[in-house]
């Protein structure tokens, strides 16, 4: 949160997190609370942030109705979901979050090399749940021997913009091939 808060001086970040004993089994406590986290953001120096404790399974229409508050008619550029981990925490956030999304718009999935639920929810990204509207990059990286992974979902946005191609540079087809393909 930290690095977001310090890379985006410019615009505002949002965490929802239940910062509770979590995940489908209950096997992963919390390192911090979110008073500490917030004491640290402004012992960095940071102020471009808020913080909610809210879980977002159990409080799934508070989750989503505090998200759109604060949107406020705004588009998520960036989610980095760090869900609850279990198949139906990583789901629940997406099916939340992407409807919001910018149309160039990134949604960076944590653990999903190495939690079965974010693995398996981000294979039914590319099959069952697959609609063309996006792309998933996965990254197997980490430290050491715990190699987490992160998987970025990239929205599509070539067939949304307007933007045409101004520089010729030897490619096989022409312009207007292209972008009608």
């Amino acid at each position: 949160t930290l690095k977001l808060c310090e890379y985006n001086k410019n615009a505002h970040v949002w965490g929802y997190d239940i910062w509770d004993l979590n995940g489908h089994l209950d096997q992963f406590t919390h390192n911090h609370s979110k008073k500490s986290v917030e004491s640290s953001l402004k012992q960095n120096g940071v102020n471009n942030f808020t913080l909610y404790q809210v879980d977002t399974i159990g409080k799934r229409k508070e989750f989503e109705r505090k998200l759109a508050s604060d949107l406020n008619g705004r588009q998520i550029d960036f989610a980095f979901v760090d869900a609850e981990h279990s198949y139906i925490g990583i789901k629940n956030d997406f099916e939340i979050v992407y409807p919001h999304l910018a149309n160039h718009g990134v949604i960076a999935f944590h653990d999903t090399l190495m939690i079965d639920g974010c693995r398996e929810f981000v294979l039914d990204l590319r099959t069952k749940y697959f609609d063309g509207t996006f792309d998933i990059v996965d990254f197997p990286f980490g430290m050491s021997d715990r190699r987490c992974g992160v998987s970025l979902l990239v929205k599509r946005s070539y067939a949304k913009t307007d933007r045409t191609i101004d520089q010729i540079c030897g490619s096989l087809s022409d312009p207007a091939t292209i972008e009608n393909n």
